[in-house]
C-alpha cells in the first residue's frame, strides 16, 4: 500500500515548500528502506491547518509534555486528533530523527492498542505528526498520580487486561514484519488511553529494525532508567530481548503502583544493586502484600487472587532477568498473560455464581467493583427508573413473571426494559433479583437478554435489560395473536430453537461451574426490535458446585409441562 500524501494547501512562502521537498525526499528514503514500500496511506496537512486545530498550540491543550516534545488536543475537521510538535530548539539533529522514527514505524501499524497515525505537515523544519484521540491521560496517571489528578484508578482485572494488550502490540512489533521492530520505549509514560479506556502504545521516537540475517541491532544507549537492558549499558547491542526486559519492569510498576526505580536503592549500602536481586530480596523480606499496590489489596485477598499475584510477580521477574537468554519472547509473555486474565475472569465468575449477598450493602459493594464507564452494569437512581417507565406505568408492562413486572423504558434517549420486583407469600423476590444481577452480569451471549445495570435505592433492586420491543415468543405462537404480530413460519422457529438452544448451552459449557437455567419457557423468550430472540430471566437458575455432576436438594419450581417429570419426584 503506497504512501498518501495529498496537496497540502499552498502557503506562498518558498522556504515552506524547499523545506517540505526535503521532508518529503527524506521520509520516501527512508519508508522504503524501512518498509519496503509496505506501508498505511497518512493524510498531509498544512501548517496552517495544525494552528488552527490547536487553537495557536494552545497550552492549555497539553496533553503531556516532554523534554523534547509537546502533545496537544486538536479537532481537524469536527474529529478530535492528538497533535505532537517537536521542540525544533531541543537537540535537533535527535528531534528530527525521532519524528521520521515515528513515520516510518506508525505509518507501518496496523492494531488496536498502538496509537494509530493519521498524518503529518512536512512544512516545518521538524514535521508535526497527527495521530488518533487520546482522552483519558497515560498509564502512569493512572497508576502513579491519580490521587492527584482524580485520575480514575485501575483494580487488579483491569492491570492484567493492559498488560495482556500490550504484551500483544509489542509481539506484534515482533514476530509481524520482515524486519522485527524492537520499541525500546515500554514505559508507563509512553502508553495512553482512548475514550473508550483502550491502552494505546505510542511513541517510536527510538524504535529499530534488526537488519535482514542478523540476530542483534547496534544501538545507542538511551532510554527510562531501570528499563534499559542491562546487555546495552555493556555492549550497546541488543535483539527482541531488550523489550522483554522493559516490559517485565512494566509489569512491576502495573504491580506496585509505583515508579519501579523507587526500589532500585539498598539504603543500607548506599549503593544501587541489579534490580531483579534487590526486588527478590525485597519480597523475601517485607513479603508480597508489602510490595503490591494498596489499593489492590484494598480490593479484597482470596486465596486464588494472592496464587495469581505470586504467579505475575515470578514472571515479572523472568522478564527482567539480567541474562536475556533466560527472558521469555513477547510472544510467551503474551501467551502468559493471556492465561492469567482469563484464569482471573473465570475465577472471579465462580466467586459471583457462587456469593451468597443476605444485605443490600454487601450488593453494593459487589456491584461497585463494576460500576462506570465500559463496566458491565451501571448504578441507576429510583427517580432515574420512575421517570423512565412513567411511574410504572401499567401500559407499559411488556410481561410479567410470578414476582416481577418487565416495562418498557427510556433511559437518556435510550429504549430500555426495565424489571421491577414484588414480594408475595409464596417466594422470595429478593433472592431472585439477586440471581438476576448475579448470573445475567456475567452473561455475554448475542441471544441472552444484556443486563445494563440497577438501582440500589429499594428495598428490591430494580433492575435495567436492554431494549425488548418486540414481544415475547408466547404472543407469536399462542393464540388469539394481536393483529400487529406477524406468524412466525417454520424457518422462523427454527431458527428461533437453534438460537435458544445455544444460549442455554453456554451457561453450560461458558463457566468453569455449569450454570442450569431452570426457567425455560415461552414467556421467557423475548425480541428486541430486529427479532433477534433473547433468553431472559435466571430467577430460578443455579451453578452445579465444583466436582458434582448434580445440584442437590433442587426445588422443582417452574411452569406445568416444563419442569422435567424426574425432579418433580425426586429433589436432585
Amino acid at each position: 500500500m503506497g504512501l498518501c500524501l495529498g496537496k497540502s494547501k499552498s502557503s506562498g512562502k518558498a522556504d515552506k515548500s524547499t523545506v517540505k521537498s526535503m521532508n518529503n525526499k527524506v521520509l520516501l528514503e527512508k519508508l522504503i528502506a524501512s518498509s519496503n514500500g509496505n506501508y498505511n496511506p497518512i493524510r498531509d496537512f498544512s501548517f496552517q491547518e495544525l494552528t488552527t486545530a490547536t487553537n495557536n498550540y494552545d497550552r492549555e491543550r497539553i496533553i503531556i509534555q516532554e523534554s523534547g516534545y509537546i502533545l496537544y488536543k486538536g479537532v481537524l475537521n469536527a474529529r478530535a486528533v492528538s497533535i505532537l510538535k517537536f521542540g525544533e530548539n531541543y537537540n535537533s539533529d535527535n528531534q528530527y530523527k525521532f519524528c521520521f522514527n515515528n513515520i516510518v514505524f506508525g505509518s507501518q501499524m496496523s492494531h488496536k492498542n498502538i496509537l494509530k497515525l493519521i498524518g503529518c505537515c512536512l512544512e516545518t523544519q521538524i514535521p508535526i505528526l497527527v495521530f488518533e484521540s487520546i482522552e483519558l491521560g497515560t498509564l502512569a496517571d493512572r497508576i502513579y498520580r491519580r490521587r492527584r489528578h482524580n485520575f480514575e484508578p485501575l483494580p487488579f482485572r483491569n492491570r492484567l487486561k493492559v498488560a495482556m494488550e500490550l504484551a500483544n502490540a509489542v509481539a506484534y512489533l515482533h514476530a509481524g514484519f520482515a524486519r522485527p521492530i524492537i520499541f525500546m520505549s515500554a514505559t508507563p509514560w509512553r502508553i495512553f488511553f482512548d475514550e473508550q479506556n483502550v491502552a494505546k502504545l505510542s511513541d517510536f521516537s527510538l524504535s529499530v529494525s534488526i537488519p535482514e540475517g542478523e540476530t542483534h541491532v547496534d544501538v545507542q544507549i538511551a532510554g527510562t532508567r531501570g528499563y534499559i537492558a542491562p546487555e546495552v549499558l555493556l555492549e550497546a547491542k541488543c535483539n527482541e530481548k531488550y523489550d522483554v526486559h522493559s516490559f517485565g519492569m512494566l509489569l512491576l510498576d502495573l504491580l506496585t503502583g509505583q515508579k519501579i526505580t523507587s526500589f532500585c536503592r539498598d539504603k543500607r549500602l548506599g549503593v544501587e544493586n541489579y534490580l531483579w536481586d534487590l526486588l527478590k530480596k525485597y519480597v523475601e523480606e517485607n513479603g508480597l502484600n508489602e510490595m503490591v499496590d494498596p489499593m489492590m489489596i484494598e480490593e479484597g485477598l482470596c486465596p486464588r487472587k494472592e496464587q495469581l499475584l505470586q504467579a505475575y510477580l515470578d514472571f515479572a521477574f523472568k522478564c527482567v532477568s539480567e541474562s536475556p537468554e533466560e527472558r521469555p519472547t513477547m510472544i510467551d509473555v503474551a501467551k502468559q498473560l493471556r492465561q492469567m486474565y482469563l484464569s482471573w475472569i473465570k475465577s472471579f465468575s465462580v466467586f459471583l455464581s457462587s456469593i451468597l449477598i443476605d444485605h443490600p450493602q454487601t450488593l453494593e459493594k459487589l456491584i461497585s467493583s463494576f460500576n462506570g464507564k465500559r463496566k458491565p452494569i451501571l448504578s441507576f437512581s429510583a427517580e432515574e427508573l420512575k421517570i423512565a417507565t412513567n411511574n410504572y406505568d401499567l401500559q407499559r408492562v411488556k410481561t410479567q413473571g410470578f414476582v416481577y413486572q418487565l416495562y418498557t423504558a427510556f433511559l437518556h434517549g435510550r429504549p430500555v426494559s426495565v424489571m421491577k420486583f414484588q414480594n408475595n407469600d409464596k417466594y422470595d423476590a429478593y433472592e431472585w433479583c439477586l440471581k438476576n444481577i448475579v448470573f445475567a452480569s456475567q452473561m455475554s451471549h448475542s441471544n441472552i437478554l444484556m443486563l445494563i445495570g440497577c438501582c440500589l435505592e429499594t428495598q428490591i433492586p430494580v433492575l435495567v435489560f436492554e431494549s425488548v420491543s418486540s414481544g415475547i415468543l408466547a404472543n407469536y405462537i399462542h393464540g388469539p395473536r394481536p393483529s400487529h404480530f406477524e406468524p412466525y413460519l417454520l424457518t422462523h422457529r427454527l431458527k428461533i430453537a437453534m438460537e435458544i438452544a445455544n444460549a442455554l448451552a453456554y451457561p453450560h459449557v461458558g463457566f468453569p461451574r455449569p450454570t442450569v437455567f431452570k426457567n425455560i419457557k415461552l414467556s421467557s423468550i423475548l425480541f428486541d426490535e430486529d427479532h433477534v430472540a433473547k433468553l431472559f430471566d435466571f430467577s430460578l437458575a443455579e451453578s452445579i458446585p465444583d466436582g458434582e455432576t448434580h445440584i442437590k436438594d433442587a426445588i422443582p419450581i417452574g411452569i406445568m409441562g416444563f419442569v422435567a417429570t424426574k425432579y418433580g419426584h425426586v429433589w436432585d
